[in-house]
């Protein structure tokens, strides 16, 4: 694999760390400005910021809220999802499949469409938040989404002094007042740009950037960025729905979402789907839906094809497929850029001292 560069400055040389400053708090900073937090120009998404994306993990919440999901018979007895707001059953036979919600089987278990390539290093990123230990920041001024490992070189840069304190990719002020932030999202949305309208809709649902914490407001913009094609919104809607803490529980609102995350690729998404077809016993459907997102990348997933093909749900030959997918999804996700900004999570989640985390530094 070639060695990614970076633009300007930013580069993903290998400088050993006797270059880097040693100042940890520092470059803790610079990597909150550049890549992490939510206060400056960027938006990160996932490595430890679970509001910005909500996982279920729990499989206790899968238990309860699967039995919510209604069901219907189809001819060979196999009992089928419901369609949003439809008598249609999603991989079954209907009466009427010109819903507009309507997904059929073979749409639901298609094979997902390629990555997004970081712009910057120009290698794979996930459509959810730490597939393969992967991150991504939304950037609200030029409107690209950049990985983990693009922001955490220019963060070292800036430590260094080699680089403005300034997006990655295009060059602008990172530091900038709340207002202008909220500026620079309004703009990047008369664009129909559909990740500002997801990532407004995240400040509003945390009350961020002097905003009020509003959930309506939150799911009025999900919807539209779902509409322009948004996984992350899908997913999100898709979460609250399910839950029905902010809004009435929809569970076919909730599945419809899931289903459309899914489709585009969004693996945590596929998941879920997974979770909740192996509580309804359908194990078959479920064993379809974990192959594809561990395939992907998505471990839990690859866990329960393991489990499948010890129980003899899964056969030896798709269980070895399986794990040679999810193994390359992984490894063309690698960079050691993004290994460093995984070290640096493990110091600051407080796996590691600080000591151990400058001699991790100095091994690069």
């Amino acid at each position: 694999m070639h060695e990614p560069k970076l633009k300007d400055g930013a580069s993903h040389n290998n400088d050993k760390a006797a270059s880097i400053s040693t100042d940890v708090d520092t470059l803790s900073t610079n990597i909150s400005n550049v890549n992490i937090s939510n206060s400056k120009n960027s938006v990160s998404e996932g490595a430890g910021h679970d509001k910005d994306e909500e996982i279920l993990s729990n499989k206790k919440e899968y238990t309860s809220l699967a039995q919510n999901i209604e069901q219907c018979n189809t001819d060979n007895g196999k009992r089928e999802q419901y369609s949003l707001g439809s008598n249609n059953c999603v991989g079954g036979k209907s009466d009427n499949n010109e819903d507009e919600n309507f997904i059929s089987y073979d749409e639901l278990f298609k094979d997902p469409p390629p990555k997004n390539d970081c712009p910057l290093c120009m290698l794979p990123m996930p459509f959810a938040a730490d597939v393969c230990g992967v991150s991504t920041s939304y950037q609200g001024c030029c409107g690209k989404v950049l990985c983990c490992g693009c922001g955490f070189a220019s963060a070292l840069e800036i430590n260094k002094g080699n680089m403005k304190e300034w997006c990655s990719f295009c060059r602008v002020p990172i530091q900038c007042s709340e207002k202008e932030f909220i500026k620079r999202f309004k703009k990047r949305m008369k664009l129909n740009d559909a990740d500002a309208f997801y990532h407004l809709g995240l400040e509003y649902r945390n009350g961020n950037k002097g905003l009020p914490q509003d959930y309506e407001k939150a799911i009025e913009l999900y919807s539209k960025a779902a509409e322009l094609g948004s996984l992350r919104a899908d997913y999100n809607l898709a979460v609250l729905y399910m839950k029905g803490q902010v809004t009435e529980q929809d569970m076919d609102k909730a599945i419809h979402h899931y289903e459309q995350a899914a489709i585009g690729g969004h693996e945590v998404a596929r998941y879920i789907l997974g979770m909740l077809e192996e509580e309804d016993g359908n194990l078959d459907r479920a064993m379809k839906h974990f192959v594809i997102a561990a395939k992907s990348g998505e471990e839990r997933s690859l866990k329960k094809v393991g489990e499948g093909y010890k129980d003899g749900h899964v056969t030896k030959d798709e269980y070895a497929s399986t794990l040679r997918a999810y193994q390359h999804s992984c490894d063309e996700m690698k960079s050691e850029d993004r290994s460093k900004y995984e070290e640096f999570l493990r110091y600051k989640d407080g796996h590691v001292s600080k000591a151990e985390y400058i001699k991790t530094l100095r091994g690069y």
